[in-house]
């Protein structure tokens, strides 16, 4: 078995879903292996600063300086864009893990908005400040550029998911995404406590708040979620990853025949 297997493997025995846990080790954050080009010596990583937010505190504003990269350790994050009307369009939700304010490296200012869903522990590395010797340089270029393009990933697939999927699909795919390595170890059910409120999942898959609470009765009634407030149990994961993934269940039944 390869190192990074058996690493995988390790990590979905430790991880019930991105919402369960009080906070995130290093090693299963999206800057450790930024952090591991930046250390001066092993184990020091003084050049990290770490904060507390209360729910509902911003970590920064849209067009602020930028004054660092975040890493998620606990708690989650959504960023988001202010438009007109005083109404706001949800990008993205940050969880244990996952990185925030790497759009604003190139440009020197935050594109969005990024507000605590809860309380919420975070790091921050100033990477427009770090020292690198040369003989690591090109390697911490390598890891920034592989951050980036992993964001760049995830915002394709969310852009595939709200053009090609209807609200149903999306609402399935969502649920999923927040069970996490609970899903793909092979997990039959999963309860989850969410962090952001219906208006705002609602806003991110770009369905109407009354669509979301329809489909999500819906799903409810048909044995596939359990949900009370913002309590919610994936009750047949193999039924919703085959709502989620119509293409795949057809294919898979077409290989069985």
């Amino acid at each position: 078995m390869s190192k990074s297997n058996a690493v995988s493997e390790q990590w979905l025995r430790e991880v019930t879903t991105p919402l369960g846990q009080s906070r995130v080790p290093c090693r299963q954050c999206g800057l450790n292996d930024l952090c591991d080009t930046l250390e001066p010596s092993p184990d020091d990583r003084s050049f990290v600063q770490r904060g507390r937010l209360g729910s509902g505190q911003l970590l920064f504003s849209a067009g602020e300086p930028f004054h660092g990269v975040y890493a998620v350790t606990s708690g989650a994050i959504k960023t988001y864009a202010a438009l007109d009307n005083d109404q706001e369009q949800v990008v993205d939700f940050h969880f244990p893990g996952d990185t925030v304010g790497l759009d604003a490296v190139d440009r020197g200012a935050y594109t969005y908005a990024a507000r605590a869903l809860s309380e919420t522990l975070v790091c921050r590395i100033d990477v427009a400040n770090v020292h690198v010797t040369d003989e690591r340089f090109r390697e911490f270029q390598s890891e920034m550029i592989r951050a980036m393009g992993e964001q760049l990933r995830h915002e394709q697939s969310l852009s595939i998911l709200l053009r090609k999927q209807n609200a149903e699909q999306r609402i399935a795919t969502f649920l999923l995404s927040l069970a996490g390595p609970s899903v793909w170890a092979g997990a039959q059910s999963v309860d989850l406590k969410l962090p952001m409120s219906r208006k705002d999942i609602a806003n991110y898959l770009g369905v109407a708040v009354e669509t979301l609470c329809r489909l999500f009765k819906r799903l409810q009634d048909e044995g596939l979620i359990s949900s009370q407030g913002r309590q919610v149990g994936l009750l047949n994961i193999p039924a919703l990853s085959a709502l989620a993934r119509p293409a795949e269940r057809k294919a898979a039944e077409a290989c069985a025949l």
